[in-house]
């Protein structure tokens, strides 16, 4: 923007200079010489004004055109807003779906390990939630948070990896967090 406006100055200084040169040389001699004069005091206003002239025109010329842009986007706006609210109902049906069939096929996985025995799954909206037993809290932190990551592996593992990046939720017998896994930090974070 700086640069425009030192151009203008410098076009409209010469154009300037020029000007009078060419106007003092005309009412003196009337020669070759102040035509030239003249006709480079002429091209340094253009110059100077051509690229203003061109943005204001094509600044009148993007409003009337936005104008309709925006009249015609409005109407198409509304009901591109209802199919997408449409998709998105479907897509969350479709995953509160998905996570229901993970949790009732992963209870009967679940039940044939014994180091998971006592651990139940329930879809919570579209995110986990494992209840755990009191004997997965009592155990250490570290062994804790290894048990809790076994669960979760076999979650994000379950039908091809589909639910990858749900959120999993570990409650207690009596239904407080104890538990929650991070898919961003790839860790486990025990609540107190």
């Amino acid at each position: 923007m700086v640069s425009r406006i030192v151009w203008l100055i410098v076009c409209v200084f010469v154009a300037y200079l020029f000007g009078k040169l060419a106007w003092r040389n005309f009412n003196d001699n009337k020669n070759v010489r102040s035509i030239l004069q003249g006709t480079i005091a002429l091209v340094a206003l253009l110059v100077a004004f051509g690229p203003l002239v061109n943005r204001v025109y094509s600044q009148n010329n993007n409003v009337s055109n936005s104008d309709s842009v925006s009249s015609s986007k409005e109407s198409s706006s509304s009901s591109s807003e209802d199919d997408e609210a449409s998709s998105e109902n479907e897509n969350d049906e479709v995953t509160k779906s998905r996570v229901k069939n993970t949790c009732d096929a992963l209870n009967e996985e679940m039940s044939k390990h014994s180091e998971l025995d006592g651990f139940s799954m329930k879809p919570s909206g579209d995110q986990f939630k494992v209840t755990v037993p009191s004997s997965a809290t009592s155990l250490s932190d570290n062994e804790q948070k290894s048990l809790y990551k076994s669960v979760v592996d076999l979650i994000y593992s379950y039908d091809g990896g589909t639910n990858q990046g749900a959120y999993v939720e570990f409650d207690g017998q009596d239904g407080m967090p104890v538990a929650h896994y991070s898919y961003i930090s790839d860790k486990i974070k025990l609540d107190e």
